[in-house]
C-alpha cells in the first residue's frame, strides 16, 4: 500500500515520481498502458525514515507552493477576460493576534515596497479580536512577481505570529 505519491518534472516528458509508504512495497510496479495491456517498471527502494530524500529533490521552493496556492484564482481571472500582463493595484491581507505584530508586518512590507491601502480602513480589528491590514502593490500577474510577493508576505506573517490571507485584485482587461 503506498501512503503517498509525489511527483517532480525532470526533463520534457520526464518525471521523478517518489513513492512513501508505511510498509515495504515491491521492487516491480504493473502500470496500465492501453487498452488490456501493461508495462512493469523497476522501482529503487530504499528507506527514507528522516525525508532527506524529499527534502533535498522534492520539497517545492516557497514561489512553486505560492504559485500553486494561486493557480485556481488565476484561472478565475484569465477566464473573465483578465489580460495578465497589465499592471494593477494588488491587495494583500494579512491578520495577527496582537498590534505589536502586526506593526512589526508592516515595517518589513513596507520597506520592500508595499504600500498601506487607500481603502476606507487599511488597519482593523475584528469582532474575534484578530487585528488585520491590508497592503497593495501595483504589477502584472504574469511574471513571478505575484509568487515572489505572496511568499515574502506569508514568510513575515508567520515569523510575527500572524497569517497571510491572501491576494485579490480585479480583473484588467
Amino acid at each position: 500500500m503506498v501512503d503517498s505519491i509525489l511527483g517532480h518534472v525532470i526533463f520534457d516528458k520526464e518525471m521523478r515520481a517518489v513513492f512513501y509508504s508505511p510498509q515495504l512495497i515491491s521492487p516491480r510496479l504493473t502500470l496500465k498502458s492501453g487498452f488490456h495491456k501493461s508495462r512493469k517498471i523497476e522501482l529503487v527502494v530504499k528507506p527514507d525514515p528522516d525525508w532527506k530524500e524529499y527534502i533535498e529533490n522534492m520539497l517545492p521552493a516557497p514561489i512553486e507552493r505560492e504559485r500553486s496556492r494561486s493557480r485556481e484564482l488565476l484561472k478565475m481571472l484569465r477566464d473573465s477576460g483578465d489580460d495578465h500582463s497589465k499592471p494593477r493595484t494588488v491587495d494583500f491581507a494579512a491578520l495577527f493576534t496582537n498590534e505589536n505584530s502586526r506593526i512589526k508586518f508592516l515595517s518589513a512590507a513596507e520597506e520592500r515596497g508595499f504600500e498601506r491601502s487607500k481603502s476606507i480602513e487599511p488597519l482593523w480589528t475584528d469582532d474575534d479580536g484578530r487585528f488585520w491590514c491590508e497592503l497593495t502593490r501595483v504589477l502584472p500577474l504574469n511574471t513571478d512577481e505575484i509568487f515572489k510577493c505572496t511568499a515574502f508576505l506569508r514568510e513575515q506573517a508567520q515569523l510575527n505570529e500572524g497569517e497571510f490571507d491572501g491576494w485579490a485584485c480585479t480583473v484588467n482587461e
